[in-house]
């Protein structure tokens, strides 16, 4: 006895339609959320950069024992929201020199949704972080260098805007930490006393 095969079962163009318009709702929906994610993601990219570029400066400080200098990258080199670059400062001008100085650490910051300010000697004008060949933080005229960076995004409700800050903390001993705040006031994220 020979057997007819089953009817084989496939989608209808209706049925397809339907779970088209579902996707492109679900899509739409996690659009937003997938965006913000990206931007956090890059908040903290940012942050961890920066750490490193504050570690690279002051190791290539000590390994040479010339000063070192973290500053903006942009061409008046007043602006960290464009990125910054660690170099070792070989003519010991205290600002960065293309080809003359040594760099350790080179990173821009594209999008324009991220603000970073500094505190102390990184908010003077030209703003920097500058260690010593004993790698200790100081300030061109020999004072201490401690200061504090906010970095946050600027594309948020003023309500988020303390979650989406990481604060990066520099002790005079050239000591980096990171940390996020939980509150404007939040003690265990403070920086020093040149704030």
């Amino acid at each position: 006895m020979t057997r007819t095969p089953d009817r084989i079962r496939g989608l209808t163009l209706v049925e397809l339609l339907v779970t088209l318009a579902i996707l492109a709702i679900l899509m739409t929906a996690a659009a937003p959320s997938f965006s913000g994610l990206l931007r956090n993601s890059e908040l903290t990219a940012v942050a961890n950069s920066f750490v490193a570029a504050l570690n690279a400066a002051r190791s290539a400080a000590l390994k040479r024992n010339l000063p070192a200098l973290v500053t903006p990258l942009d061409d008046a080199h007043a602006d960290w929201s464009e990125g910054f670059v660690a170099f070792v400062d070989v003519n010991w001008n205290a600002r960065y020199d293309e080809g003359v100085d040594m760099v350790v650490l080179r990173r821009p910051i594209k999008g324009g949704f991220l603000s970073i300010s500094g505190s102390g000697s990184a908010k003077a004008s030209p703003p920097y972080v500058r260690y010593d060949g004993s790698g200790f933080a100081r300030k061109a005229d020999g004072g201490p260098g401690n200061l504090t960076f906010n970095i946050l995004r600027n594309d948020v409700p003023d309500s988020e805007v303390i979650p989406q800050t990481r604060r990066v903390i520099l002790a005079t001993t050239g000591r980096v930490r990171l940390c996020t705040p939980t509150s404007a006031t939040d003690r265990r994220c403070l920086g020093g006393a040149d704030d």
